[in-house]
């Protein structure tokens, strides 16, 4: 069996999250093989891989958002493609999707003439008059056209490859391209979502508005409105396609498949896969505790990027400083994916005297420094289900966390088996620097109340999250999808 697995932004060019449960995935099902089609920014991705290529991975193909030519062998798109084209952009609902996906059924499209030719213009000018009149700078207005285009019509160019089954892991583009290689081949869809695509890009696009908003004229946050309701009009479009189109649908948690109902999603398809961890690894990387020690370190474990609210970390170690002075602010994830929050961090870190207390350890192995950490805190905004929740308590290290995704489910139980074991955590409001603190005093000052967290966290991940439940599961699925289309090409045949 070949799964085509389509990726949008992740593996193998971008370490963890995803990425880490694709490359897991593909090493537990070694007599399955994988073919990778992944949508990178320009060709150069190649040479930017994070993870080692595996024996059953047949071949990786990147397509390129830019940076390589515009293929000109592909069909010309017709009238009838772009009033399907303005048809998507005006309803948005799964029947003008669907009519996106006949588009790109017929094959590979002539890129350079669906960008650049006549017919492509006067439907940019026609879209414009219809969606922002005076509203918007028909040069914001032309290349937000282009930048949502170019990757819907890169994966209609593309020359898809013919897989048993074919597994998306989000909506968006890489929903659209999976979508379109089922239509083009007959094979099956299998779509699954760790977060909920339509959901995060939402939330990305009105943070995107706040942030340029400090000092912006009322004209240019009008525009901006308008743009990034456009976006959000086909994220959700793209969502709905690929949900439409879908055969199976699983996500990683109940909260997720929730989402995934309230964007539009059939609730009978969706199956919820809880994710899981390598417990192997984890039981080499615990190590026996007795309490809290010396120095009391406290860890955010991610990325230092907005949404993990690492100024909120902050705030929270501030308050903990001046109750245990000894106490070590350790921030263990890379520090390279957004320069100038990292700036601001550094800065809020001085303004509030905690810079000495405050350690930053780049992309590292966890398990270099897991031994040191006496509590983990998560401050995000935005998560589903964070692994670095299953990775603490499965070391015995108790979590902190914001009331986000599946959070409490992880750290208080999420059936009555596993709510009997106890929490393996707190759980505290967003944006409460003072609650954070507060939690995780009383934990430094209880070494009783810790140790009770801490057995519960390991019982709880032995029990609950072993990932190779997940995997077995997954091929179960991969399973049943190629064996149902085999049937209905033998029934075919028979016909």
């Amino acid at each position: 069996m070949n799964v085509g697995l389509m990726l949008e932004g992740t593996y193998p060019y971008v370490m963890g999250g995803v990425s880490g449960w694709v490359h897991g995935m593909i090493q537990a099902m070694p007599d399955i093989t994988f073919t990778i089609v992944a949508i990178v920014a320009d060709p150069k991705a190649a040479a930017r891989r994070k993870y080692p290529p595996l024996p059953n991975v047949e071949r990786v193909i990147d397509i390129p958002l830019y940076g390589v030519p515009l293929c000109r062998d592909g069909r010309r798109l017709s009238i009838r493609d772009w009033e399907r084209l303005i048809g998507f952009h005006e309803g948005g609902d799964s029947n003008e999707a669907a009519e996106l996906v006949e588009m790109g059924a017929l094959g590979p499209i002539d890129l350079h003439e669906a960008l650049h030719g006549t017919d492509s213009f006067d439907a940019l000018c026609e879209m414009y008059r219809r969606q922002a009149g005076d509203g918007v700078p028909f040069l914001d207005y032309f290349w937000s056209w282009r930048s949502i285009h170019i990757p819907l019509f890169r994966a209609m160019a593309a020359e898809l490859p013919r897989c048993d089954v074919y597994h998306a892991l989000c909506t968006g583009y890489a929903g659209f391209m999976a979508a379109l290689a089922r239509r083009r081949t007959g094979r099956a869809f299998l779509l699954t979502e760790h977060g909920v695509y339509s959901s995060e890009r939402r939330d990305e696009l009105w943070e995107q508005i706040f942030k340029e908003g400090r000092g912006a004229v009322l004209w240019d946050l009008q525009a901006r409105r308008l743009i990034n309701g456009w976006w959000d009009r086909v994220f959700c479009a793209l969502s709905k396609l690929a949900y439409a189109h879908a055969d199976r649908i699983t996500s990683i948690a109940t909260c997720g498949r929730r989402l995934q109902v309230q964007e539009g999603a059939d609730p009978d398809k969706i199956e919820v896969v809880w994710a899981g961890i390598d417990l192997d690894r984890i039981r080499a990387m615990r190590r026996d505790r007795a309490g809290p020690h010396a120095p009391f370190t406290v860890a955010l474990v991610g990325r230092i990027v907005p949404v993990k609210d690492v100024k909120n970390f902050l705030h929270m170690g501030a308050v903990l400083a001046k109750h245990r002075p000894d106490v070590r602010l350790l921030i263990v994830g890379p520090v390279d994916h957004d320069d100038g929050y990292v700036r601001e961090c550094r800065r809020l870190a001085c303004a509030l005297g905690v810079q000495d207390h405050v350690q930053y350890t780049g992309e590292v192995d966890i398990a270099g420094v897991f031994g040191e950490i006496d509590v983990i805190v998560l401050s995000s905004l935005r998560e589903v289900v964070p692994r670095v929740l299953m990775e603490g308590n499965g070391c015995g290290i108790p979590v902190v966390a914001t009331d986000v995704g599946a959070c409490r489910e992880m750290l208080e139980g999420r059936s009555p088996e596993d709510r009997a074991l106890g929490p393996s955590g707190v759980v505290v409001p967003l944006g409460s620097p003072g609650e954070l603190a507060r939690a995780v005093l009383a934990l430094a000052s209880d070494p009783d109340r810790w140790r009770a967290l801490s057995r519960a966290g390991i019982e709880r991940v032995e029990r609950f999250y072993d990932e190779r439940e997940g995997w077995r599961r997954y091929r179960r699925i991969y399973e049943e999808l190629a064996a149902r289309d085999a049937g209905v090409r033998r029934e075919r045949v028979n016909v």
